[in-house]
Parts: structure tokens; C-alpha cells; sequence
């Protein structure tokens, strides 16, 4: 089976704000949740913390950190996209709920990871991938 797998860094992606996914619409292809400015706004005097974004230097570590535990752990990393403030990442392990049969779906989520996020930051895209962009 193959995760994809997106989390982001403290207090840069806060509920109620656009362009965030919750719980509810946790779904491939859902749509995006219309803004709640209130919860946002709530959820952002909540925080205890200035917002966490990495430099250059923390997405690599994190990319190397990914590549390790797939490494040690026998997962088959596709793709992995380490943003300022988010990561993607596309893994295939046993006993996934999320359901990327196709080669063509999984190609799709790895175009997004890699081409729909702007500028390449920290990167990684396993050799197997044969389809064109």
C-alpha cells in the first residue's frame, strides 16, 4: 500500500485558516474547506509559540531523516517534497488505508509533491518512476 502523508510545522497551517485540511475533509481530490476566520482566529491566540519554518539546512535533515527511517524500516519512499513550512510525502508500506492502486494515481500525487508545491526545495523521487511529466 502507499501513504500520502502531508503535516506541517508548528502554527503555520492553523485550523479555520484557507487552504487548510482537517479531519473532514481528509480525502484525496475532497476540496478544499471554505475559511473560518473565527476558529482561526482563536486557534492563533492559542498558540504558545512563534510559527516554525525551516531554512535550507533543517528541510535537508529532515529529508535525510525520512530517507533513514524508510531505509531502516524496509518502506519504499517515491517522493518527498520538504517545504519552508510543510512536508509531502509519498511512501509505500504495509497495511495503508489510503488506496493508490494505479500507477497513474501514484504518478499523479508524485507530479503534485514534486511540481505543484512552486520552487523545489528539499526533494527526494525514487528512480522506479517512468511516466513524463
Amino acid at each position: 500500500m502507499t501513504y500520502f502523508i502531508t503535516f506541517s510545522c508548528y502554527g503555520t497551517y492553523l485550523p479555520g485558516q484557507p487552504g487548510t485540511i482537517g479531519h473532514a475533509h481528509n480525502r484525496f481530490g475532497s476540496g478544499l474547506p471554505e475559511p473560518r476566520p473565527k476558529l482561526r482566529q482563536y486557534v492563533e491566540s492559542r498558540i504558545q509559540q512563534q510559527p516554525f519554518q525551516m531554512d535550507a539546512a533543517q528541510r535537508k535533515i529532515v529529508l535525510r531523516a525520512m530517507v533513514e527511517v524508510c531505509h531502516y524500516k524496509a518502506w519504499f519512499l517515491s517522493a518527498a517534497h520538504v517545504r519552508a513550512t510543510h512536508v509531502h510525502v509519498l511512501v509505500g508500506a504495509a497495511g495503508s488505508t489510503r488506496y493508490l492502486w494505479v500507477k497513474k494515481d501514484i504518478d499523479a500525487v508524485i507530479a503534485y509533491l514534486l511540481d505543484g508545491q512552486g520552487e523545489r526545495m528539499a526533494w527526494y523521487q525514487a528512480e522506479y518512476r517512468l511516466s513524463a511529466r
